[in-house]
């Protein structure tokens, strides 16, 4: 990258922090296709090397007022990406690992009534986050769940694309959000368990 690259950059980014959208559209014109390519590389998978990249440029957004980026802008945005994937690969772990756990209860027969309760509860919950969505955030969600695409899900919405990953998106960071005391109380028993 030689010096005008460099100065393109950093005038973009001081743009994007003042909250400039056409310096953010900028950004994600110039580097899109390279961290997507990357993400691909990394996760084998198309819409969920889409989902990266798009996560990094919501992240860059929501935090444009806090970035301290002092080089080129390419090698930050490729180290986002790393580190979502990283993030998602832990994520994936933890799932198996409760998975594991809770197969290994039930072909143990430990407490399957308890067992079946608390997945009744949980479902029960959910479904009343999920109730709190918007009508087309619910929608995006619930068809997500069944395994469709995010055309699929655009094609049967009639919306964009674009849309229908920014609601999906969405959807998930409220989940996560609600769903924090309850797993941080479940683990917590867990550990007071064993």
């Amino acid at each position: 990258m030689d010096d005008r690259d460099r100065i393109n950059d950093q005038t973009l980014l001081k743009a994007l922090c003042a909250g400039d959208k056409k310096a953010f559209t900028a950004i994600y014109e110039a580097y899109h296709a390279n961290l997507y390519v990357y993400a691909f590389k990394l996760v084998a998978d198309a819409d969920e090397a889409a989902d990266i990249v798009q996560d990094v440029f919501i992240y860059i957004w929501e935090k444009r007022v806090e970035l301290l980026i002092r080089g080129p802008l390419l090698p930050y945005l490729y180290q986002c990406v790393r580190h979502r994937f990283l993030n998602l690969t832990d994520h994936r772990k933890v799932q198996e690992k409760f998975a594991n756990y809770v197969q290994h209860g039930i072909a143990n027969g430990v407490d399957t009534i308890s067992s079946h309760i608390a997945e009744k509860e949980l479902i029960s919950y959910l479904d009343s986050v999920v109730a709190g969505f918007s009508k087309r955030m619910g929608e995006v969600f619930l068809l997500k769940q069944e395994g469709l695409s995010n055309e699929e899900i655009a094609d049967r919405l009639q919306l964009s694309v674009k849309t229908v990953k920014n609601l999906s998106s969405e959807s998930i960071k409220r989940l996560k959000l609600k769903l924090k005391r309850i797993v941080i109380v479940f683990f917590s028993i867990i550990l007071l368990l064993f």
